[in-house]
């Protein structure tokens, strides 16, 4: 993807979380990409078609984020930490902060099903990927590495059902990593 529909799907997140999917239309991501709207056109041919590029950008950018953070992490309980920071956390503060993207995230699931997989996916081999290069060994034997991966996976993008604040948010992901830790042998 070039700079200029990084750009565009910047701007059209900025707006999509002001004004809602439905009430923003592409010549609000062309005002606020300052470009013309033939550009977004050129682009992304609907409003959809962005939001599922958004799903994949966003996607590897965290992903991206959480490798890099790794690289100086010694232990499982850190990077497991570096993910909290960089997933459910920060997903769950963009929330709080836009209110209106709880809905945006909701209709993602329906437009960006494909998108949403496919991330799904790429976390989990990266935690996989992880857990071998931690050597890490499962405390049940009928447990694999993508056991784990999928469970670490699952606690953290579901903590923040029926969460009360970002402190309630964060005391989950806590009991989530002492789980985790406690399902494999130091």
């Amino acid at each position: 993807m070039n700079e200029r529909e990084l750009s565009i799907l910047d701007a059209a997140q900025s707006v999509f979380a002001k004004y809602g999917v439905s009430k923003t239309t592409m010549s609000d991501i062309a005002e606020a990409a300052g470009v013309a709207r033939q550009t977004v056109y050129n682009a992304f041919a609907t409003k959809n078609d962005i939001l599922r590029a958004a799903v994949r950008v966003e996607t590897e950018r965290s992903i991206a984020e959480v490798r890099a953070a790794w690289e100086v992490a010694s232990t499982l309980e850190e990077r497991i930490e570096i993910f909290h920071k960089f997933g459910p956390l920060r997903w769950y503060q963009m929330v709080e902060d836009h209110p209106d993207l709880a809905d945006l995230w909701e209709g993602l699931h329906h437009i960006a099903a494909e998108e949403i997989h496919k991330g799904k996916l790429a976390w989990l081999e990266m935690f996989v990927q992880m857990f071998e290069r931690q050597d890490v060994t499962p405390v049940d034997p009928g447990l694999t590495h993508k056991d784990l991966a999928d469970f670490l996976y699952s606690t953290g993008k579901h903590a923040k059902f029926e969460t009360d604040s970002f402190e309630h948010m964060k005391r989950r992901l806590h009991i989530c990593k002492v789980a985790m830790l406690n399902l494999v042998q130091d």
